[in-house]
Order: C-alpha cells, then sequence, then structure tokens
C-alpha cells in the first residue's frame, strides 16, 4: 500500500505538471485543490526539491513548480523518495543478506523476478500520463 506521504506527493507533482505553464504556484492553492494538509506539503515540498524534482522559491511570487518535465518524472522516482518499501516484494529481493538462506531458498528466485517487473511497472508510469 502506498503511504499518505507518497500519496500527498504525488499529487503535488501531478498539481505542477497540470500548472506548468505558470513559473510558481503558490504551496495554499496546492493544499487546497489537492486536498492535502500544509504541514504535509511542506514536509513533502523539502524532499521534493532535494530530490531535484521541483523547484521553489520564497516571497510574494514564489511556490512550487516542477523542475523536471512531466514526461521524465516517473513514479517509481516519487516512490524511491517518499515510499521505498512499497518497491519491495520480499526482503531479500532489496538485499539478500538480510536473509542467510537466500542462496538455497526456493522462492528467493521468484521474488527477484517479481521485484524487477514491478519496478519497471511503476518505472513506465510518467507523470505526463496523469495529465
Amino acid at each position: 500500500m502506498i503511504t499518505r506521504e507518497a500519496d500527498y506527493a504525488l499529487r503535488t507533482i501531478i498539481f505542477l505538471a497540470k500548472n506548468q505553464d505558470r513559473s510558481f504556484c503558490p504551496t495554499s492553492e496546492i493544499c487546497e485543490q489537492m486536498s492535502i494538509p500544509y504541514r504535509f506539503l511542506r514536509k513533502i515540498s523539502r524532499s521534493l526539491v532535494d530530490s531535484e524534482l521541483v523547484k521553489a522559491q520564497r516571497g510574494k511570487q514564489g511556490g512550487l513548480a516542477l523542475a523536471k518535465k512531466p514526461e521524465n518524472i516517473t513514479l517509481l522516482d516519487i516512490l524511491k523518495i517518499f515510499d521505498p518499501r512499497t518497491l519491495s516484494v520480499n526482503l531479500c529481493s532489496k538485499d539478500p543478506d538480510l536473509c542467510q538462506r537466500h542462496e538455497i531458498c526456493e522462492a528467493h528466485n521468484y521474488f527477484l523476478k517479481l521485484q524487477k517487473k514491478l519496478e519497471n511497472e511503476f518505472a513506465s508510469v510518467r507523470i505526463s500520463d496523469f495529465i
């Protein structure tokens, strides 16, 4: 299940993609239009800026804007930042050393194949698909 933080981040990115013709979108407008609590948006926006998906500007004409084109941002990009656990089919599929049985486990290779499919599926969804 995708966390609320990842969901709010996705909503923010979609809003900015739909409004990419504007230089910066006020955070108050994003909160209102996308039903995101202000405190969540502040937290999310810092991570989005740090990851270079979004740029921020302070002041009267400030707000948030996409730092990349919507077709260059994937659902995988967002989930890696806000919800990396969603991307794990099983602990051993991300880090085999977490399981002592990974070398003899009948399910390990299957989990690895599922992991790759899951990541490829999330990577195939671009923000431009939502707008």
